[in-house]
């Protein structure tokens, strides 16, 4: 997946890169403060991994972008 918009992708870039884990951080961190440990852990895994894998898939793109351009494939489209 190659973006034609480097603003979408610096928005994805930032969720999965900085909003996600945190808000896997917090919602653990909340979760053993108000004592629902049972409920918060999974979502704040599936939240950390949910940014994990957008980061990882936005890095592919990143990777296959950059040797596009090297080969000159991408000049006009």
């Amino acid at each position: 997946m190659i973006f034609k918009n480097s603003k979408v992708y610096d928005v994805l870039k930032w969720i999965g890169a900085t909003v996600l884990p945190a808000l896997g951080v917090f919602s653990v961190t909340i979760g053993e403060i108000w004592n629902v440990s049972q409920i918060a852990i999974p979502i704040g895994g599936t939240f950390t991994a949910l940014g994990i894998l957008l980061s990882a898939c936005l890095g592919i793109s990143s990777i296959k972008y950059k040797a596009l351009n090297e080969k000159g494939e991408n000049k006009n489209g």
